[in-house]
């Protein structure tokens, strides 16, 4: 599979008081996402709390599976999942989180966008994202994905649908991720 590069999709419910809020709504076992560029997972990149003991400094943020939330909540489940795509895609992906990490002050996590998913309300804020909406962005307007609808609507369930997407690992954070592949 010459040209090909690899991307990491992480979902997790990671035990914070958001995290378990979403869940008694959802019923999704996961409903967290990071994005990754490497297979130790380190640095994802995603929206959600600046500092791990601090639910109200939330943002862009470089995640670590090993650190912060991971870290604070060593009972988080994960399942991760690989996906094959075209270098020309990679490259761009790679911009794309590069120009988000260079401007990580102008943006802000979308709380508000919360309420709006949950009643299916088409309400797009500028520079305003929550996990799901940053990773669809990405995704597509790296070319990988279409998702057929408004991104500040994307749940972390919409990304089982992106083709060739294969589950790699399931598991609890704290076991290490080597210990329950998939």
């Amino acid at each position: 599979m010459t040209g090909l590069s690899t991307l990491y999709l992480v979902m997790s419910q990671t035990g914070t008081w958001l995290s378990k809020v979403i869940k008694i709504y959802t019923g999704e076992e996961y409903n967290h996402i990071s994005i990754s560029l490497k297979n130790k997972l380190n640095p994802m990149y995603s929206f959600g709390r600046v500092k791990a003991s601090n639910p109200f400094s939330s943002g862009f943020v470089l995640e670590n599976i090993n650190e912060g939330v991971y870290r604070l909540f060593r009972e988080c489940r994960c399942r991760v999942y690989k996906l094959e795509v075209s270098k020309e895609q990679y490259i761009k992906l790679k911009r794309t989180l590069k120009e988000f990490e260079s401007n990580k002050d102008k943006y802000r996590y979308n709380l508000l966008g919360l309420f709006y998913i949950a009643f299916k309300v088409d309400r797009y804020r500028k520079n305003h994202y929550f996990c799901s909406q940053f990773v669809a962005e990405v995704i597509q307007k790296s070319g990988i994905y279409d998702f057929s609808k408004p991104l500040n609507l994307v749940t972390v369930r919409d990304f089982l649908g992106i083709p060739n997407i294969h589950p790699i690992f399931e598991g609890y954070t704290s076991r290490g991720l080597q210990s329950e592949a998939v």
